[in-house]
């Protein structure tokens, strides 16, 4: 392995996923709470590093239990490698993973094994949000997919399930703009947004949702639900407001007692199943910027390392312990306002307006 080869807590995380994989040759699912379902399992055939790149590479699981049959398409060749050797590295490898600090790091007992498994970097994505391809076997229906699935880990700093840029921001027009509206953009303190916001809503000021930045967000969004672009719209005034702790279960909470107290009553759960869809179709696939198709095909699970080192997995056959676990673990952040241009009081025509941005992060 080169000298050079460094990663973060998360990128190594996902070449533990690798290893972990390899050795077990099996994947449990989980409920909403991250605890293992021991009677819901997928034994898995094979896996696929860096599909579709320079770098991939074919692990077979199925030719012997002993050992791991590896072929480089490059190549064209095949050796294999001794799962005890795979197996025997990962507490050492969780370890130095977990003690390691903030920033990048080597594992030096790794490199052995990068040279074994033909692996070329720490990380190896594949395409769109999927981080390693498996083959795996459906007790049930006795078919063998071939899934995507996108590796997050608790092992470091949590990682975000929809990226803010650009893209993300909501427009919204100042209804009753107080006195010398501009100078709220003088305020410079940590929460500023909030901060701006708070000033023209104690000022009699509201705002009004008018668009979104970016018609390819909004049009993956209406794909979701026609109505998602303004309930989000609403959902960050209240989030940018301070009116709850940020969390996207809170802000739900919050969103829908507003509704049902302006007369637009709905049963209990309603606007809690819309932002559960988003957050499903947000980690396996939707994203702001790129035409999305709708499809789960090419993107269809989650791996997720806990931090006792166990891997578990959801996928679109527990969609619904998925769902629960993404709307209980994420939160609603205010990314850097310099980097994506919203925030701030500006003018067009005669009219005032101000754009909020969305990001979402795990929690844990």
């Amino acid at each position: 392995m080169p000298n050079d080869l460094t990663g973060n807590k998360g990128e190594w995380s996902e070449f533990y996923t690798l290893l972990k994989v390899l050795a077990e040759q099996k994947l449990y699912s989980a409920d909403a709470n991250l605890q293992i379902l021991e009677n819901i399992f997928y034994p898995v055939l094979r896996v696929i590093s860096a599909k579709n790149t320079a770098n991939e590479v074919h692990y077979d699981l199925t030719k012997d239990t002993a050992s791991i049959l590896i072929y480089n398409p490059r190549t064209n060749s095949f050796h294999s490698i001794e799962r005890d050797a795979v197996r025997k590295c990962l507490p050492d490898i969780l370890k130095a993973i977990k003690e390691a600090g903030t920033g990048t790091f080597s594992i030096d007992l790794a490199g052995a094994l990068f040279e074994k498994l033909e692996r070329k970097n720490i990380t190896a994505k594949c395409s769109n949000k999927a981080d390693i391809f498996l083959v795996i076997h459906d007790r049930n229906t006795g078919i063998e997919p071939e899934i995507g699935f996108s590796i997050k880990s608790e092992l470091g700093a949590s990682p975000t399930l929809l990226n803010a840029s650009g893209a993300t921001n909501f427009i919204y027009e100042i209804v009753n703009p107080i006195p010398d509206i501009e100078r709220l953009n003088d305020i410079d303190t940590h929460s500023k947004v909030r901060d701006r916001l708070s000033g023209l809503i104690l000022g009699g000021s509201s705002l009004k949702y008018v668009g979104m930045s970016n018609d390819t967000f909004k049009s993956n969004l209406m794909k979701i639900d026609s109505y998602m672009p303004s309930i989000l719209a609403d959902m960050l005034v209240i989030y940018y407001s301070g009116l709850t702790s940020g969390t996207v279960a809170e802000v739900t909470k919050t969103y829908e007692d507003e509704k049902n107290k302006s007369g637009d009553a709905v049963e209990k759960g309603f606007y809690e199943f819309k932002i559960k869809n988003l957050l499903m179709y947000s980690a396996l696939g939707m994203m702001p910027s790129t035409k999305w198709d709708g499809l789960l095909e090419a993107h269809g699970g989650y791996l997720i390392v806990r931090e006792d080192g166990e891997i578990v997995c959801y996928h679109i056959y527990n969609q619904d312990q998925f769902r629960e676990y993404l709307y209980k673990n994420t939160r609603f952040e205010t990314p850097a306002t310099h980097r994506h241009a919203f925030g701030s009081v500006y003018k067009d025509g005669d009219k005032y307006y101000i754009k909020l941005n969305l990001q979402i992060r795990f929690t844990r």
